[in-house]
């Protein structure tokens, strides 16, 4: 016997918040991996990953992380972690719980 349309909405939101759980998993140990294939990627089309210039005084936006971040750190903190946030925010902006009545 199949599975009720309820029984796979239930699914589908138990799913998705293991992805939002996941993201937070994502943010601290997987970031490493994909810089390191970024960075493969790039030194086999002859591109080297550095980071950009930064203005001693930001009027807009800050300049996150350390004095003279190593590529890999500036990445990590300006638009890794981010974009993760973000999306984790979506998500559960999107898919919470309480607010659909599950």
């Amino acid at each position: 016997m199949g599975k009720t349309q309820d029984e796979d909405i239930v699914h589908a939101y138990n799913l998705i918040h293991s992805v939002i759980s996941d993201i937070a998993i994502f943010r601290e140990k997987i970031f490493t991996d994909w810089f390191m294939d970024a960075s493969r990627i790039g030194s086999e089309l002859g591109i080297v990953l550095t980071v950009p210039r930064l203005s001693g005084r930001q009027q807009h936006r800050a300049n996150a992380g350390p004095e003279n971040p190593d590529p890999e750190v500036y990445y990590r903190i300006n638009v890794a972690i981010p974009f993760l946030d973000h999306m984790e925010q979506v998500l559960n902006n999107r898919f919470h719980r309480d607010s659909n009545g599950w």
